[in-house]
Parts: C-alpha cells; structure tokens; sequence
C-alpha cells in the first residue's frame, strides 16, 4: 500500500473518531437508547437475594458464606455480588487487628 495512502487513511479514522466523540457527527453525545449490553446483575430480585443470604448470616456466628459462595447460588458473577454488598447494601468489612501480647516487642 502507498504510504500516503496510508497516512491519509489513518486522519481520516481519526477525524471520524473524534466527531463521533465530539457528537457533530450524531448530534449528541447521549448514549442512544436501548444501545449497548443491558445490565442485569444488579436487579432487585439479585439484591434482595444477596441481601438475604449476607444478613441470615448475622443470626448464626461461625455460619458466614463467601462472595463466591454467593455469587454461585445467585448465579452472578464474584465482581457483581461485591458491588451489591457495597453500593447497594452499603455494608462495609471490619478488620480487627489482635492485641498484642504482652512478651512480644
């Protein structure tokens, strides 16, 4: 292929790119509707069934599950049940770190 050719190909994919970017090639720069993957872990039926396996826990100490556990039960994957416990459930970890005997220094 002609290096100008070339050249001249790769500006223009470029300009194109950028005005699909900047919207003066579609006129806005909204997302159009129904355009792209709908989401579908982070449903109510999804949420309120995490929040039923994370909070049944709280009852019964020694008895927790993981978000492994989880997210094989509930069929969505680790990352989702993650974000449900923290942006939907807002539940945070506490670590607690152990005392410090008394010989060690």
């Amino acid at each position: 292929m002609d290096y100008f050719l070339l050249v001249d190909y790769f500006i223009s994919r470029l300009l194109v790119d950028y005005r699909l970017v900047d919207g003066s090639l579609t006129g806005s720069t909204d997302r159009r509707v129904g355009s792209g993957q709908p989401r579908t872990a982070r449903t109510e039926d999804n949420v309120a069934h995490v929040e039923e396996l994370v909070l049944s826990q709280e009852a019964a100490p020694q008895s927790h599950r993981s978000t492994r556990q989880i997210s094989r039960e509930i069929g969505v994957h680790q990352s989702s049940v993650l974000r449900i416990i923290h942006n939907d459930l807002t539940l945070t970890v506490e670590v607690y770190e152990k005392a410090a005997s008394p010989g060690a220094d």
